[in-house]
């Protein structure tokens, strides 16, 4: 039995189908379960790093790799295959899972699964569909860090996920730099220059494993509301989101009206960034509100969903525990 992980990444469409995955591929592997992972990592060095460390059996693009119709199971997390497409045709694999948000493809999958909130603009087979908070995977190396809401911020760290393809990171730089309450802002961007000229308390830096090492300093974080605002939350750590295109929106509109995160502005296309400055200075200046958001985010998101995810699919597909590893 195996577990065959299809999703891209690239500088344009960012990382997150990739990084969702990996968690949950992390997992089975943890498990014994084989893995293996098609896709392009768009020459991410670091993404690249993390796929290559994790475990798989192997590791390829899409149009090379042959299915074992007997015995594969495909996890396909992607919008760039048409659901027509020969690689996913039902009679080449065991099963289909689906992870999927309200802008994916409709792909013909036995199991369907959101890592996200709300379900109301699913209209498939609802006996095939499972969401929530529960399902969200999040990596291994990173846990509750419990340190507490600190008055005075030290150390901010923004980054636009993985690859900032929408330029978040100078958006909050320009910004950032007419508040005066904070002492180090380390940013994850391309643009190094242009932020580091900006303000002399600025820092950057390339997405790379250390990223974990900035978490562990951070004593709030904005980013947007993708896959990644949601292992900032399950951590502990106050969080002001962006909403950079289509398929955040319900993350930013979600965790805004439930307290968990502060919604600190919207990419407008033709435009740019629409950052709300009365907001970004009451998270940056308010550590009431920054230790509200944390004690209405905690436990709201644990560390098992990727386990959860395996065991929708062990029951999906009749698997038998020796088959998919232990739960």
């Amino acid at each position: 039995m195996r577990l065959v992980f299809l999703a891209n990444a690239s500088h344009e469409i960012g990382v997150g189908h990739v990084m969702r995955s990996s968690a949950i591929a992390e997992e089975a592997i943890s498990q014994g379960l084989e893995c293996v992972f098609l896709g392009n990592l768009g020459n991410i060095e670091w993404l690249e790093n993390r796929i290559a460390g994790l475990g798989f059996s192997s590791i390829s693009h899409a149009d090379k790799f042959v299915p074992r119709a007997e015995s594969d199971l495909l996890i396909l997390d992607t919008y760039l295959l048409a659901p027509t497409d020969p690689l996913i045709a039902s009679d080449r694999w065991l099963g289909i899972i689906s992870i999927l948000d309200s802008v994916t493809p409709n792909y013909n999958a036995e199991l369907n699964i959101h890592l996200g909130f709300s379900g109301a603009w699913y209209s498939g087979d609802q006996s095939k569909f499972h969401f929530g908070p529960q399902y969200i995977p999040i990596r291994k190396s990173l846990q509750f860090q419990g340190k507490g809401v600190h008055e005075t911020l030290e150390n901010i760290l923004v980054f636009g996920g993985g690859s900032d393809p929408f330029d978040f990171a100078t958006a909050m730089a320009k910004n950032l730099s007419n508040l005066n309450t904070f002492s180090k802002a380390f940013f994850i961007s391309d643009k190094s220059t242009e932020i580091l000229e900006m303000d002399s308390r600025y820092s950057v830096g390339k997405f790379s494993a250390s990223i974990e090492e900035h978490l562990t300093r951070a004593d709030l974080v904005f980013t947007t509301a993708s896959t990644s605002c949601f292992e900032m939350i399950a951590q502990g750590i106050p969080v002001g989101l962006g909403c950079a295109v289509e398929n955040q929106v319900e993350n930013y509109s979600f965790l805004g009206i439930n307290g968990f995160a502060s919604r600190i502005g919207l990419r407008v296309p033709g435009y740019g960034w629409d950052i709300h400055k009365d907001e970004l200075e009451k998270i940056v200046n308010g550590f009431s509100y920054r230790r509200e958001l944390v004690n209405r985010g905690d436990q709201y998101m644990d560390f098992c969903g990727s386990s959860r995810i395996l065991a929708l699919i062990r029951d999906k597909f009749q698997i038998a525990h020796e088959d998919l590893g232990q739960p």
